[in-house]
């Protein structure tokens, strides 16, 4: 019997460690020096990174719910950032703060906000934006 043959290796998805935001100092960095977008669920952060790569990072308080509640709206934040971190620019460092009616989003919802928290999180000014390579787009959200 033949073994089965090995797919060639498709673009990573993955949301690896050195891609999260992971301190304190970052977080309040990016809250404090960054430009802010509000959708319904999330708020949303994002200034230059410091290390040149793009980074994320979640927060997500107790008014969201138990405990329970706060892991699975974390889990959707990060799982649309991961299928999605082709919509923002590099090198940026984003922060989502989780809204008090957070707890009931689903992923489609997530992944529409994500979407259009990026598109308005691009450089604002307009020779800024012809020549950024924040040309790339993600894939659809229907």
């Amino acid at each position: 019997m033949s073994q089965p043959s090995v797919a060639s290796p498709s673009p990573s998805y993955r949301l690896r460690k050195h891609e999260r935001l992971l301190s304190r100092r970052d977080f309040l960095r990016v809250q404090g020096d960054g430009q802010k977008v509000i959708t319904p669920h999330f708020l949303w952060f994002a200034c230059p990174s410091t290390v040149g790569m793009l980074r994320f990072g979640v927060t997500v308080s107790k008014r969201v719910g138990s405990a329970v509640v706060r892991n699975r709206v974390k889990r959707l934040l990060r799982e649309a950032f991961r299928l999605h971190k082709a919509r923002f620019c590099d090198p940026l460092d984003v922060v989502a703060i989780a809204r008090g009616d957070a707890a009931t989003v689903a992923l489609r919802e997530v992944e529409r906000e994500l979407a259009d928290a990026a598109r308005r999180l691009r450089p604002s000014s307009r020779s800024e934006s012809r020549t950024s390579p924040c040309t790339r787009q993600g894939p659809r959200i229907i």
